[in-house]
């Protein structure tokens, strides 16, 4: 004998299991734009590390000793941030996987036994897919042509504000001593990167117009 009614303990557990599928559906979409910033963020620091590796080829010739150890500090730092995210992203690809399976199984129990709940878990992910392709620019939305825009776009980034002036002007101008040289390409880096912040805000917010009224409505 249980406290409750069989009835009732039935309908409780169709209670707590989809609130359940509800908190997995929640994590599985953090997860899932959790991991395409880290890839995003791993294709910036690659496309820094090419341009990374260009300073350090062309600062033999152009650059002094104090610019070639910064080159090589920051090529170390960008190498050590890459293996990180990559690190990440498998890590976050795993805890997806297995989010997905205790989500699908949850769908399995409510086909077999509540085909109520499980047509509202149809109609949401219907309510999804029609307004993320209603709304949605199909440019962006091609993964391929999107890492394609960050790679060229963070090359001309790096390599205008980083490579070119301290390749060409860093010798004669103002890279005379390591403070300076330290100072500027810090004040580089910084503005490298609230620029590429504003920039995959824009883009995130193109790529999934619907996650805002998503979770204020479903979830």
């Amino acid at each position: 004998m249980g406290i409750y009614p069989i009835k009732k303990r039935k309908k409780m557990d169709s209670e707590f299991l989809l609130i359940e599928y509800q908190r997995l559906q929640q994590l599985h979409f953090t997860e899932k734009k959790d991991e395409e910033q880290r890839v995003n963020f791993f294709i910036a620091v690659a496309s820094g590390a090419i341009a990374g590796i260009i300073l350090l080829f062309q600062s033999n010739k152009f650059a002094t000793r104090y610019i070639i150890l910064i080159a090589e500090v920051v090529l170390l730092l960008l190498i050590t941030i890459g293996i990180n995210t990559l690190g990440r992203v498998a890590m976050a690809t795993v805890q997806s996987k297995e989010i997905m399976r205790l989500r699908n199984k949850i769908q399995e129990i409510f086909a077999k036994n509540d085909t109520g709940i499980t047509d509202y878990i149809n109609a949401q992910i219907e309510n999804i897919s029609a307004s993320s392709n209603k709304s949605s620019n199909s440019f962006l939305q091609n993964t391929t042509t999107l890492r394609f825009l960050v790679i060229t776009i963070n090359t001309f980034l790096i390599g205008g504000f980083i490579c070119v002036p301290f390749i060409y002007l860093g010798k004669n101008l103002y890279c005379d001593n390591l403070l300076t040289a330290t100072l500027i390409i810090s004040l580089t880096i910084l503005l490298i990167w609230i620029m590429l912040t504003k920039y995959y805000e824009i883009l995130k917010n193109k790529l999934r117009p619907w996650k805002s009224s998503f979770y204020k409505k479903s979830l």
